[in-house]
């Protein structure tokens, strides 16, 4: 299961392993809900909400699917776009203009960011344990409000932190979560 607010967060959207996207407002009140299930798959993984109000989600088909917020689908990129495959779609995020990044894990290790409409930007990260590598699958994903992308790899349980000058760059890792819990 996944789950994101929308920018101005008054509309929480979930989305179920069972393919269904329920779309709520803060106060529990059920607005509309959708069966997620292109290509025969129900299986959600990664779930944003951008400013506009639309809806992306990732899922076990290594796809990225856009839908309104009532649940049209606008448009739906996956396998390969523009020289990019996604081999395992997972964790997605949107900036303010509504470009998508997503953790391409699996054999690709890396992130990838396409425009709105799934037009192919740029691709950052290879496999390993050095700075700017993912030793596993980039997982999740999130962005702030300056910019800064933000990786969870779940290979080596740490964050990394990406900026954007004007390529992506790596500014931090926050390390070896895993043994925060021993």
């Amino acid at each position: 299961m996944s789950l994101a607010l929308n920018a101005t967060g008054d509309i929480l959207y979930i989305a179920s392993f069972e393919g269904m996207i329920f779309k709520y407002s803060t106060t529990g009140e059920l607005q509309a809900s959708w069966v997620y299930a292109p290509s025969g798959t129900r299986s959600p993984i990664g779930f944003a909400v951008g400013a506009s109000g639309s809806v992306y989600i990732t899922d076990v088909s290594q796809s990225v699917s856009k839908y309104t917020s009532t649940g049209l689908l606008i448009t739906r990129w996956s396998a390969t776009r523009a020289g990019e495959t996604l081999y395992t779609a997972l964790g997605l995020t949107v900036d303010a203009t509504e470009n998508v990044y997503v953790g391409n894990g699996s054999q690709s290790a890396r992130m990838v960011k396409f425009t709105s409409t799934g037009d192919f930007l740029t691709q950052w990260g290879t496999a390993g344990t050095g700075p700017g590598q993912f030793a596993g699958s980039p997982l999740d994903v999130a962005i702030d409000t300056a910019g800064n992308v933000f990786v969870l790899d779940v290979g080596s349980a740490s964050i990394e932190k990406f900026g954007f000058v004007p390529t992506p760059t790596r500014i931090a890792t926050w390390g070896r979560l895993k043994s925060l819990y021993r």
